[in-house]
């Protein structure tokens, strides 16, 4: 992780190392938020359409920064169904910074587009 203004964070501010993963094929491991305030989407078959990922869940209420939050949009035609477990995303990931328009914080700035999801059990 990096230090990073979550308000005024620009591309610039991103190590270059995460930065250069942009357009890159991925496998990034962790859990699938599903709460009160983050909900994964689905589609009319009970299958993923996006989510958000995190290495592992807060279990002490507290806040984490944008940089620990990837954003996962499953490609159109895949299957991905939901899972409590540990998982690994396979995708392509993109770097930008995405803000709440309503607050201006940083929402998230890694961005996956997923071929597939598995377990790790």
């Amino acid at each position: 992780m990096f230090d990073m203004d979550q308000y005024n964070v620009t591309m610039d501010d991103i190590p270059k190392k995460w930065r250069d993963l942009d357009g890159q094929e991925v496998v990034i491991t962790g859990e699938i938020i599903k709460d009160d305030f983050w909900t994964p989407r689905y589609d009319g078959n009970d299958q993923l359409t996006s989510f958000q990922l995190v290495y592992s869940l807060p279990h002490s209420g507290r806040v984490r920064p944008a940089q620990q939050f990837v954003d996962c949009n499953v490609v159109k035609g895949v299957k991905v169904e939901y899972s409590d477990d540990i998982v690994q995303v396979f995708g392509t990931i993109h770097i930008r910074i995405d803000k709440n328009t309503r607050t201006g914080v940083i929402k998230s700035i890694y961005h996956v587009d997923v071929v597939d999801v598995k377990p790790i059990n």
